[in-house]
């Protein structure tokens, strides 16, 4: 059965309420929690730059090359 998507935005960050777990379904349960729980920064992607600032290293370069951003 088909059902609208139900998005939810709040200071930067979305949840979707789509997602349904059966009762018994521990392998799922699992999978939820450990998204749930994983770090919101991957920390081998975070540097610091030859200035001083810290980097972030993309995972795809924009369409103007650029592959970090800087803070």
């Amino acid at each position: 059965m088909w059902a609208p998507a139900r998005p939810a935005f709040l200071e930067g960050f979305s949840l979707y309420a789509h997602t349904h777990l059966h009762a018994h379904d521990r392998q799922g349960l699992e999978r939820r929690c450990r998204y749930g729980a994983r770090g919101a920064l991957a920390l081998e992607r975070l540097s610091r730059a030859e200035d001083g600032r810290i980097a972030w290293r993309m995972k795809r370069p924009l369409p103007d090359g650029t592959t970090h951003l800087h803070q």
